[in-house]
């Protein structure tokens, strides 16, 4: 017992260094006022999202950024709902030039394939990239442009949020995403990559095109794989955070639906070696798994308060990060509260997330993938 507790502390202190050092980065803001000259494409995929296109029409529209240098490449991946006759319809509206592809028609399928087609009707120096189920502040566009405008940088990462927290799991939800977000952008700033989020990511066209493409076998996201890339072809310091503008989203219906989100986001992160993500996501599930066990052995034999000083530490960590995050993008009321109890049920969590994304199929919007 006293040799698990030697190595929780040790993991412990490990994870606070690491957690301190990220959130120490400094956050990069777009300024207000620039000359937009960069020509911009949005590749969005749907599959089955039409009650999800009105809201995205609207936010689309009321974007800040010159009309003249944006087109939308909409691409419909085989949906079995009304998803391209809604999107046709909507979209002849919008006051810049908008593309719409249908998947059953070109015969193509994935949404790495549909997002692969689009970039190679893209004719936008930049490619902003996105899902159909979010909605955008006004200066989503020119906030991430604005980045660009240093030639060094190759690939924008944005912050991303959860807009439905009204209930207690959907806060914990909401909590969570912001922690990894937060995280993710601050080890970017630090020239530390891990992950991005594909609703909120841009990079140089030219850039993308002259990437070896990773991960053919997955029909999934391009995120991680996107990121890597990069990473890989220009080094982390081509790679930026954008902390200037939000992307919300709505966060799983049921617990069910969370857990298959977050076994594909494993799933998809084993298929490739990514060292800095290993090096964090080992750290975190020895530390969980650690606190896991020594909560269990608490109800025999265990020194209680050298666990209780473990659980507290991390999640003083954990909040801090939060503090970072809330910062900019003000989180609902209570959350400190809230992020007790995630603090408590957080390394269960990772333990099941962990043993379930050793499975090789999961599901995404209806369709098994392998």
């Amino acid at each position: 017992m006293g040799a698990l507790i030697i190595f929780a502390f040790l993991c412990f202190a490990l994870y606070t260094a690491l957690m301190l050092f990220l959130i120490s980065s400094k956050k990069l803001l777009a300024t207000h006022h620039f000359v937009a000259t960069h020509s911009v494409s949005i590749v969005i995929v749907a599959r089955n999202e039409s009650p999800n296109l009105e809201l995205l029409f609207h936010t689309l529209s009321q974007q800040d950024y010159t009309h003249e240098l944006i087109e939308l490449l909409f691409f419909d991946d085989n949906s079995t709902d009304d998803t391209f006759s809604l999107a046709t319809h909507l979209f002849k509206t919008l006051p810049f030039s908008v593309k719409i592809f249908s998947g059953a028609e070109l015969l193509l399928e994935g949404k790495k394939t549909a997002q692969s087609f689009l970039v190679s009707e893209a004719k936008g120096e930049l490619l902003l990239f996105s899902d159909a189920d979010v909605s955008f502040q006004p200066n989503w566009v020119s906030s991430t442009v604005q980045l660009f405008y240093d030639n060094s940088v190759n690939m924008v990462c944005g912050l991303v949020s959860f807009s439905n927290h009204q209930t207690l799991f959907g806060k914990l939800m909401a909590l969570e995403f912001a922690a990894m977000l937060e995280t993710s952008l601050s080890a970017i700033s630090k020239n530390f990559p891990f992950m991005c989020n594909a609703a909120n990511m841009a990079i140089r066209k030219k850039s993308y095109d002259s990437l070896q493409s990773e991960g053919e076998e997955l029909k999934s996201g391009d995120d991680v794989f996107l990121l890597k890339s990069v990473l890989d072809s220009y080094g982390a310091k081509s790679i930026v955070a954008n902390h200037s503008s939000m992307v919300y989203t709505h966060s799983p219906k049921s617990f069910v639906e969370f857990l298959s989100q977050r076994i594909r986001w494993a799933g998809k992160s084993s298929k490739v070696f990514f060292l800095n993500s290993f090096v964090l996501s080992l750290l975190v599930f020895l530390l969980s798994l650690l606190m896991l066990i020594l909560w269990v052995l608490s109800f025999w034999n265990a020194d209680f308060l050298a666990i209780s000083i473990v659980f507290a530490g991390k999640w003083l960590v954990d909040l801090s990060v939060l503090w970072r995050y809330q910062r900019s993008q003000p989180l609902f009321r209570g959350w400190i509260l809230v992020s007790v109890l995630l603090s408590l049920l957080y390394p269960l969590y990772v333990a099941t997330i962990a043993l379930l994304s050793l499975k090789k199929t999961y599901l995404w919007k209806g369709r098994i993938v392998r």
